[in-house]
């Protein structure tokens, strides 16, 4: 049985965050929640936009590592809490496409159980974000019978960032370049347009390692993709591959020397 240590009612209000905790508690042990903390969480779950967005941030990416991501995010939906700090992902949640997420959740929570280390949060994000980028690039693009240039799919991508958390969250410049890096980079490693690549290209993005992570995250959903993943992997970990180039460093200017006294 989950309580709060006191009043619940006083306890949220005194610090919301606590209503996300007790979430967390509920997914990550399958507890009962007490009557009373459940119906505090209800009438307060409102106060949690008081809260700090770079704490409940933090508590969310630390879910996704947690291999508890699926049940939790499924929590967040039914006490509304979601809806309030990211209305744009809990709405698609909670259409029928929404289970396409819980499904990338379900494989990251089997990779967190099953294998050893944690994909970096990037990565983790990305799950949230990547079905509903397809459907973005579907209904601006492939619907209307045009494919995509890899610029255009960047610029999307910024978008689509922005979208979905700028009501709430502000996410950390570097976290913000990779997850535009990641989902860009989905349409290189699997093009839109079906035509075989001559040979396989590793981009100097630096953080084109972590979109390699996320295809082979859905490569357990598209079995499909497998043998793709496979070749880059292979072509990634080449010695004869070109990596990403070490920008030499350039020696400080010397001052020019000081005129003598004539």
């Amino acid at each position: 049985m989950l309580r709060t240590i006191g009043q619940p009612f006083l306890r949220f209000k005194q610090d919301p965050v606590r209503m996300i905790r007790l979430l967390k508690f509920r997914a990550r042990f399958g507890f009962t929640i007490d009557h009373d903390a459940h119906i505090a969480l209800l009438e307060n779950r409102q106060e949690i936009m008081k809260s700090s967005s770079s704490r409940i941030l933090e508590e969310l990416l630390r879910m996704l590592e947690s291999g508890s991501a699926e049940a939790f995010f499924r929590l967040m939906i039914e006490y509304g809490l979601l809806q309030l700090m990211l209305p744009f992902l809990s709405s698609f949640m909670e259409g029928k496409e929404g289970e396409e997420i819980y499904a990338y959740l379900q494989e990251v929570d089997n990779y967190v159980h099953e294998l050893p280390g944690t994909p970096p949060r990037s990565v983790l994000l990305t799950c949230l974000l990547f079905p509903i980028f397809q459907k973005r690039l579907q209904t601006r693009y492939l619907s209307r019978e045009r494919i995509p240039h890899l610029g255009e799919i960047q610029n999307e991508a910024f978008d689509q960032v922005n979208e979905l958390f700028h009501v709430f969250f502000h996410v950390p410049r570097r976290l913000k370049l990779e997850l535009v890096s990641i989902l860009t980079s989905q349409y290189r490693l699997t093009p839109l347009e079906k035509k075989k690549l001559r040979f396989l290209r590793i981009p100097s993005d630096p953080s084109f390692s972590f979109a390699l992570q996320f295809l082979q995250i859905r490569s357990c959903l598209e079995p499909g993709l497998q043998k793709v993943w496979e070749e880059w992997h292979k072509e990634m970990e080449s010695p004869s591959s070109p990596k990403r180039r070490n920008r030499k460093r350039r020696s400080p200017r010397k001052a020019p020397p000081a005129p003598e006294p004539s």
